[in-house]
């Protein structure tokens, strides 16, 4: 439904040959967050086109928020997918084979190296009804043998069905490289490919061909950024690894830690396990000060000194006002029952109401400030 009213009345604004490549609310085009700043780097670095949306876009669905059409031209790896994918229709009308499964192997560079069983036996059961309709491509091999270029999860499926044959696409025009970026745009189309497998297989094939995460990027249809989001994973320890491999540690969680030295990844580990970063700000909040406690370190050439009498008398003085204003908080509550609202002029209230809100963004970053300062101890002593 939405569609059909941004045809009608905002079609003009995709030019021919364009893409639509999302509708957004007004927020990320004038926050000054992080994730809103990359947002709209990302849009300069594709050339995108911004355009308020008539206001009335929505008017049918019962919503009236404001949004903007992002258009942009198709990138040059988008071109050369489409390019590769009207060649193999051209190929399937002519080269399509049954070829014995048992001459088939996997192909050992192929940059993915688990499937999820429970995956397998559903593509299995979608496959057995009406065979397999998308075939493989493989390439020759040795002694009349073939190997896969791309469709290994389809052959392994088709192995769990027990099929004698497998439709297949011959193709020994790729060279080494090509293949691999195949390999990579097919498994990177899964949800459920392994973050660390994506970083051996970026890694490896930057290593190989000399690229970097701008041409590697250019070639599989991702952002740089989003390239070495992955391969700096290859940087946490070993345990860190295993524990990311197995789910018990998030993407986020382990990125954050990749940018640190052992030493931070394990103070940070720690803050995550305890529950001290419970969410991403306070994640981000918690990984930039053990960043700047790196930084402290490497270029310290002296022990700082400890805090004087008069600083200490300060946080203690401090440290017992935060203790009376929590009572006094705490005392606006009762029994769950929010009493504060008996206790305040309700022809103020509003007036008082603004004052907690200011409050709150003052304790947040009070909160943030001295959570740093903990991680920064937290590390110093480690």
């Amino acid at each position: 439904m939405f569609t059909r009213g941004i045809v009608a009345k905002g079609g003009s604004h995709v030019a021919p040959g364009g893409r639509l490549v999302a509708i957004c609310s007004e927020g990320p085009f004038f926050r000054q967050d992080a994730a809103a700043v990359s947002f709209r780097g990302w849009l300069d670095a594709i050339g995108a086109t911004v355009e308020k949306l008539p206001p009335d876009t929505f008017r049918e669905s019962g919503t009236g928020v404001a949004a903007r059409l992002i258009v942009a031209a198709p990138g040059e790896a988008w071109c050369r997918q489409r390019a590769l994918e009207d060649e193999a229709v051209e190929t399937v009308t002519a080269e399509v084979r049954d070829i014995p499964m048992r001459l088939i192997d996997p192909d050992p560079n192929q940059p993915r190296k688990t499937f999820g069983r429970d995956a397998l036996s559903e593509l299995a059961a979608s496959i057995r009804p009406e065979g397999l309709i998308q075939p493989i491509t493989v390439r020759s091999g040795e002694l009349g043998r073939f190997v896969i270029v791309t469709g290994e999860r389809r052959w392994r499926a088709q192995k769990i069905n027990g099929a004698a044959t497998i439709r297949a696409i011959v193709d020994d025009a790729p060279d080494e490289a090509g293949i691999a970026v195949r390999q990579i745009v097919e498994n990177d189309q899964r949800a459920d490919v392994p973050p660390l497998e994506q970083a051996r297989s970026y890694q490896a094939l930057m290593d190989k061909m000399g690229w970097t995460a701008a041409e590697l990027g250019a070639r599989i249809g991702k952002a740089p950024h989003r390239i070495t989001e992955r391969t700096d994973l290859l940087r946490l320890q070993p345990e860190y690894q295993g524990l990311l491999g197995s789910g018990n540690l998030r993407p986020s969680e382990a990125y954050e830690m990749s940018g640190l030295a052992p030493r931070g990844q394990g103070v940070l580990f720690n803050a995550i396990r305890s529950g001290a970063a419970k969410n991403y700000g306070d994640l981000r909040a918690t990984a930039n000060a053990l960043v700047q406690a790196e930084a402290q370190t490497t270029f310290a050439l002296d022990i700082p000194p400890g805090p004087t009498d008069e600083e200490r008398h300060l946080a203690s003085s401090f440290e017992a006002q935060v203790a009376r204003i929590g009572l006094m908080l705490r005392s606006g509550i009762s029994d769950n029952q929010v009493v504060a609202v008996k206790k305040v002029d309700p022809f103020r209230a509003a007036v008082v109401a603004d004052q907690f809100a200011q409050m709150q963004k003052d304790l947040r970053r009070i909160e943030v400030a001295l959570r740093e300062a903990a991680i920064q101890a937290q590390f110093m002593a480690a």
